[in-house]
């Protein structure tokens, strides 16, 4: 396969990457994702049931109706709910980790706001917890340049913003707060 990093190269023949995908020959494979649906599916079981460890990074963040806009093509918390339930049901659910990242700081017409959002992260950390899962995961948003034309194009009235070192000091205690408790 082509090497990505190289593909306008004059040669990108001399950059492929050849990776075998023999069961025998893989270690691991650690999958990111927002929806594990395709994952799911019989046939695709039977092909990864080949794989024996296999690594879960589930992405799940708040999908209240004020941030839809940040994540509008991610399904629905019960489908993303019962996917981890099945992922946990497959496989050690040790090897599941949620990822709640990333934490964005916004300002709105001049308001400040943050993707933070504690009952959701209470409720979900229950309920995973309550299926086996043990890890979470978070990080803030790079505002790298993309990230910022694309906000830019589609939400002129949004700015992103830096939170305030208290602000982020209040909402790491809260977290690990919850967090603890699960």
């Amino acid at each position: 396969m082509p090497n990505p990093m190289f593909r306008h190269a004059r040669d990108p023949s001399k950059f492929a990457i050849r990776v075998s995908l023999r069961p025998d020959d893989v270690a691991a494979i650690v999958w990111w994702s927002k929806n594990y649906g395709v994952y799911l599916r019989a046939r695709f079981l039977d092909i990864f049931s080949r794989y024996d460890i296999q690594y879960f990074h589930f992405t799940i963040n708040s999908r209240r109706d004020d941030l839809a806009w940040l994540e509008p093509d991610v399904p629905a918390e019960a489908t993303v709910i019962a996917q981890v339930e099945k992922l946990a049901q497959l496989r050690n659910p040790d090897m599941i980790a949620w990822r709640y990242d990333p934490i964005c700081f916004w300002l709105d017409r001049g308001q400040r706001r943050s993707s933070w959002d504690p009952g959701f992260f209470e409720r979900t950390s229950r309920t995973l917890a309550s299926l086996g899962v043990r890890s979470c995961y978070t990080s803030l948003a790079d505002p790298y340049q993309k990230f910022v034309l694309r906000l830019r194009a589609y939400f002129p009235h949004v700015e992103l913003r830096g939170p305030e070192a208290e602000e982020l000091h209040e909402l790491g205690r809260e977290m690990a707060h919850i967090a603890q408790a699960y």
